[in-house]
């Protein structure tokens, strides 16, 4: 047996309470132990269609056409002898009431009322299946997930468009499903499709991030525990590629695979084309400035200082806060604000650096990638002060982004080593290229290094130990 389950990801806070996220999983909760508490419909439901299967199971020959007992698959059998046609018909009539009543019991029941049921179509049940739930496995498990993926979403769109997604993604899940099993009367419930719309648009908003997942592998009745980490968009797809295998192969199986495609495909795409529009930044900037203004009143209190005049205290405050709490990506992102209307480059250059030490400080690497875009977009990484540029890339590094790490670190000795900042670059450089075993280039650059005269005595040591891993590579490639 193999058991996997995402735990965490690397993108795990935000700049705002996810209200909406919140509200959905308690929502969902409230509706799940309110079904648990009401029973009488269950009852109801119960004792009718037992009586329908005792009637029937007693007078096999009549015909049963009704929802609550097709499950048991039965077709009429032979009439006895002795019932003549009028104890026939009489009994065909007493089933047909009974199997009325079953149905109407059946249909009273939350899952089958609110539930969406593919044979009976209509509109509501689309929105009402997505807070209905079949046990306390299935709940559980879908709020996790919905809390690990959805967040994010939020804190980057805003609270009223994430919410419509999130419903739009369910109905599409349940759509589709609808397509895939036409004439079926077993409802379908749960929140998975919306949930898979946030996996599909997290994939596309947060590709590199990386996800930690725990397994469990029972071989031979002994357990073996453990977690392992994988970005998303390696088990994102194959998650999604699963699953339409799943619908194809197991039709039957009890889970909806269908729902969980469609809503995941509904999910990537919006992302995917509020991407593309632009629409995704702007919305991301409008939160940024919502959560900046109403988070800190000391960051607001600047900002009024600023509009009403006095910028020299109003940056003053900015600065003040900033250096007192690297954290506050609140200051950071107002001094941002003030260097973009003043068109200060060396000022926004900077900003935009400790922008995105701050956003990697508390895990938000996608975040802190979009600002190192934005440097590479504006020409402003030659303008940025080189000792922050440094801390950057070595940052980019620790958290596992090889890519980003390169792309800082390379801008501080593009032109040579001239300073022991561009050997300190270099040599972290090379650290990462060997990680990511270019072993050629990682040699190239420490090359570089020691014909450098700048570089300081306690880097030799470094760069003796990564010229030793490089020999290492090559004897035993």
């Amino acid at each position: 047996m193999f058991f996997i389950t995402p735990i965490a990801h690397e993108q795990s806070t935000g700049r705002r309470f996810p209200v909406i996220s919140a509200a959905l999983v308690v929502l969902n909760l409230a509706v799940f132990v309110g079904m648990l508490v009401y029973k009488r419909p269950e009852a109801r439901a119960t004792d009718a269609i037992g009586r329908a299967q005792t009637y029937m199971m007693k007078h096999s020959y009549v015909a049963v056409d009704c929802h609550a007992l097709a499950p048991l698959g039965h077709k009429p059998g032979p009439v006895p002898p002795g019932v003549d046609d009028d104890e026939r018909r009489e009994a065909q009539a007493t089933m047909s009431a009974l199997c009325a009543e079953a149905d109407k019991a059946l249909y009273a029941l939350p899952t089958h009322r609110f539930g969406d049921v593919p044979a009976r179509g209509g509109f509501l049940t689309l929105l009402s299946h997505q807070f209905l739930h079949g046990g306390w496995l299935h709940i559980l498990f879908n709020m996790w997930f919905l809390w690990l993926a959805a967040c994010n979403l939020e804190d980057r769109w805003g609270r009223p468009l994430f919410l419509g997604f999130y419903l739009v993604s369910g109905v599409a899940g349940a759509l589709l499903h609808r397509a895939f099993n036409a004439g079926s009367a077993i409802p379908l419930v749960g929140a998975s499709g919306a949930i898979a719309g946030a996996m599909g648009a997290f994939l596309v908003v947060l590709t590199t991030t990386r996800i930690r997942f725990l397994y469990l592998l029972l071989l031979f009745l002994r357990p073996k525990v453990g977690t392992f980490e994988a970005p998303a968009y390696v088990m994102l797809p194959l998650w999604f590629g699963l699953e339409v295998l799943s619908g194809f192969m197991s039709p039957g199986s009890g889970t909806a695979h269908w729902a969980h495609v469609g809503g995941f495909a509904c999910g990537a795409a919006i992302a995917a084309g509020l991407r593309l529009s632009g629409l995704d930044q702007k919305l991301d900037a409008a939160v940024d400035e919502k959560a900046s203004v109403r988070g800190d009143p000391r960051v607001a209190e600047a900002v009024q200082w600023l509009d009403s005049g006095r910028k020299a205290e109003g940056l003053q405050r900015l600065a003040a806060i900033a250096a007192a709490e690297p954290r506050n990506i609140d200051a950071r992102l107002e001094l941002l604000r003030v260097a973009t209307v003043d068109n200060d480059p060396e000022l926004r250059a900077r900003s935009l650096v400790d922008l995105a030490l701050c956003y990697l400080d508390q895990g938000l690497v996608e975040a802190a990638a979009g600002v190192l875009t934005e440097l590479h977009q504006l020409s402003l990484l030659d303008r940025s002060p080189p000792d922050r540029l440094l801390r950057l890339g070595e940052r980019f590094a620790q958290k596992g982004d090889a890519l980003r790490s390169g792309q800082t670190l390379i801008a501080l000795y593009r032109s040579g080593i001239r300073d022991e900042i561009g050997a300190r670059a270099a040599v972290a450089h090379a650290a990462v290229l060997l990680k990511a075993n270019l072993v050629g280039e990682a040699s190239r650059v420490l090359d570089m290094v020691r014909g450098s005269p700048v570089a300081p005595a306690d880097l030799h040591a470094k760069i003796e130990s990564l010229s030793a891993q490089i020999a290492g590579r090559r004897v035993s490639g």
